[in-house]
């Protein structure tokens, strides 16, 4: 990630934090001391695409530079319910305190790019590219644009296909080349 992306998904995630914990946890601040280390496991809730991996690392890294992320899957690779996407190591009140933004994000993230790999699937014997539209998330659009687009269908040239509501589009034009 270069370090113009890097200063944006830092705002983001630290947007999130605040609007999250505020950097404070009464419950984990009070009830973990602070040597305490623990182990956690990110595991795959239902079939999908993975996006957004080091973003959730880049979570527990703001919280706390010690945590240890180890990245089982990458953007892009199509996981199997159950199966671990990442394993966190270090302070346990970072992980609890980071674990719930780092979900969501990529939970978020991890969906678009599932419902868009789905889209490309249906398409992937027409002459056709599937596009994204402005409608987009305030702050995240860029971080959406991850590296999956290269790696599942040459038809995707980004994917942003949900609006607040949760609604999925998808926009269809022909390649210039193709007609």
């Amino acid at each position: 990630m270069d370090k113009l992306n890097m200063v944006m998904v830092d705002r983001v995630i630290k947007a999130a934090l605040e609007e999250d914990i505020n950097y404070f946890d009464i419950t984990t601040d009070n009830l973990i001391g602070e040597q305490q280390t623990s182990e956690a496991i990110m595991l795959a809730k239902e079939d999908g695409v993975i996006c957004g991996i080091g973003i959730a690392a880049r979570v527990f890294y703001i919280l706390d530079e010690t945590v240890e992320f180890v990245k089982l899957k990458h953007d892009g690779d199509i996981v199997c319910k159950g199966e671990i996407i990442a394993r966190i190591g270090g302070s346990t009140r970072a992980i609890l305190k980071g674990e719930r933004t780092a979900l969501n994000i990529m939970q978020r993230l991890s969906g678009i790019a599932t419902k868009t790999h789905g889209f490309a699937q249906r398409v992937k014997d027409y002459d056709v590219k599937i596009v994204d539209t402005r409608k987009t998330t305030p702050k995240i659009h860029g971080k959406v644009r991850c590296k999956m687009r290269r790696r599942l269908q040459p038809q995707i040239q980004s994917f942003t296909f949900c609006d607040a509501k949760g609604q999925s589009y998808r926009r269809m034009r022909r390649d210039k080349a193709g007609g």
